[in-house]
């Protein structure tokens, strides 16, 4: 079955590749593999006489918080890389830097060629990718920012966040230089409203002497100067902060006596808010399945929760349910008041406990059952399943097999260097396999372990190791044959497996016996036939 063109990238590196959909559901993916570079231009936000000058584009970003109006400002970041396909082409569209630091938009389209190795054509110019739109057959409108992912909140917060490393109030700082610029419109435009409204006042009194609120007004307004008015306009904008201090404070003192009023009948009432808010969590317990899956008692865990006022309007009438998966435990609160609907978890984005407690059981050379136990002994019942469990533990294979082949060569070194200071010729090992399962085992693992002690090591040292595992297949339905979906190392039997793992570690080993001259003294398991015709062979 062939990869789908996106899947084939996040499989060539799933850490740096990041997919997301446009509305119309075409898939982007972007890639992280390139360095993100902050410009001198990104200090300012705004947008300069040209796009290729210009650090931020104003687009409204459901779901992101505007800095005004309903505009979020959206970086412009070197390094930035778009994957995609429009229409029937397969596209690259990258954001990259002039040598003064001004922005240049690289393109490049591929065709039918979603494997994107053969450029068809390509353009570098600082027009933000107009060529590109030029070339593109069919019909319709296309936006390049819906293209480039820049109405995707994800993606928006990701870029974000970047500046936010370099520049942490930027985006702060612009949304409150805007607040003060539309203060200060917002002031002038009621102040020319309020003057049309007196001078409307003025031409149907027909009075020679118009007062209003003590002062003496004229269809020529008042004569001042800009520093004058600019006075006025600070002392008018006091007042009123004052005058919404003042409610503020009186609102706070009415609460308090209502609160007064009422603490007697809230107290008698304690008791039986207590008994129905424990009713509450054993009832959501029960529903969710949870049984004891975070490392904090489940029901003072959840209490705490439902206890908390809701952060909008400060109501308790609430509704509590919680999604559990594995060891992720979501708790959302519905408020019947304001209708919010405030989430909560017990882990991380970072900290995924299913990924940290496979990784425990590598290192801890425990498998699934044994770990299901130990979780299971401490309380922890509401586990991840079999299937997420060695996908989890699939994510740290290449990372542990490499430090482990390091480990082994820098331990052999030392072992063969010891044993020649020594004066001594034998280099003295023991065999042993572990397998994957205990029988029709698919893959197996094997050690050489030095039966010397060293001043280096607390442990016996593995000097060598090898790794066989046999091919995975399926069957493809309403055909004849099966389908590789893993390809393996070794194709025999499972009893066949130790003889070639053995094999293979004296083989890893027997460069480091001629450099320093020694012979090998190897110890086997009583189960492993040194008689095999294979052995044999090896010996010879």
């Amino acid at each position: 079955m062939t990869l789908h063109w996106s899947e084939r990238l996040l499989t060539h590196n799933p850490n740096k590749y990041y997919l997301f959909k446009r509305k119309n559901r075409s898939i982007l993916v972007r890639d992280n593999t390139r360095k993100y570079e902050v410009l001198p231009l990104h200090a300012e936000v705004g947008i300069g006489e040209s796009l290729a000058t210009s650090g931020y584009l104003d687009i409204k970003v459901n779901g992101c918080e505007p800095e005004y109006e309903d505009r979020t400002w959206v970086p412009i970041l070197p390094g930035y890389t778009i994957f995609t396909k429009v229409h029937k082409s397969f596209v690259q569209l990258s954001i990259e830097k002039n040598i003064d630091n001004t922005l240049i938009f690289y393109w490049a389209d591929y065709g039918g060629d979603e494997t994107f190795t053969n450029v068809q054509y390509s353009s570098r110019k600082p027009d933000f990718f107009a060529s590109l739109i030029a070339r593109l057959p069919g019909e319709g409108r296309i936006s390049m920012l819906d293209l480039l992912g820049f109405h995707d909140k994800n993606n928006v917060e990701f870029l974000r966040s970047i500046i936010n490393a370099k520049l942490p109030t930027i985006f702060k700082d612009a949304k409150k230089n805007y607040a003060i610029i539309n203060k200060g419109i917002t002031l002038k435009r009621s102040c020319k409203r309020k003057g049309i409204a007196i001078l409307d006042d003025i031409t149907s009194s027909n009075s020679a002497n118009n007062i209003m609120s003590g002062m003496t007004v004229s269809q020529e307004g008042l004569s001042m100067d800009g520093l004058s008015v600019q006075a006025l306009a600070v002392q008018f904008f006091e007042i009123k902060n004052e005058l919404y201090r003042v409610k503020k404070q009186l609102k706070i003192e009415i609460d308090k006596n209502l609160q007064n009023n009422h603490r007697e009948e809230e107290g008698s009432s304690t008791i039986n808010e207590n008994q129905n808010l424990d009713q509450k969590i054993e009832e959501v317990i029960s529903k969710a399945k949870l049984g004891s899956t975070i490392l904090i008692d489940t029901r003072q865990y959840l209490k705490t929760l439902f206890t908390q006022p809701c952060p909008r309007c400060y109501s308790s009438n609430k509704k509590l349910e919680v999604i559990s998966v594995g060891f992720s435990v979501k708790p959302r609160i519905f408020c019947n008041d304001c209708k919010k609907t405030t989430e909560y978890k017990n882990e991380t984005y970072q900290n995924n406990f299913g990924i940290l407690v496979s990784g425990a059981g590598l290192a801890g050379g425990a498998n699934r059952q044994q770990m299901e136990t130990i979780f299971s002994t401490i309380g922890i019942t509401s586990q991840i399943v079999k299937k997420t469990y060695h996908q989890y533990q699939k994510k740290f294979f290449d990372t542990l097999h490499h430090a482990a082949v390091t480990s082994a060569e820098e331990a052999l070194e030392i072992a063969c260097s010891h044993i020649v200071n020594m004066g001594e010729k034998i280099l003295p090992v023991s065999f042993d396999v572990s397998w994957s399962h205990v029988r029709n085992a698919n893959q197996a693992s094997g050690e050489l372990i030095l039966q010397k002690e060293l001043s280096e090591f607390t442990y016996r040292p593995v000097i060598a190791f090898y790794v066989v595992e046999k091919s995975r297949s399926k069957k493809i339905k309403d055909q004849e044959g099966s389908q590789i979906i893993h390809q393996g190392n070794f194709d025999k039997s499972s009893r066949q497996m130790e003889h070639a793992i053995l094999i293979e570690v004296l083989e890893k080993i027997q460069p480091s016996l001629d450099k320093y001259d020694l012979m090998l003294d190897i110890g086997v398991d009583g189960d492993l036939n040194t008689k095999n015709a294979v052995w044999k062979d090896y010996e010879n």
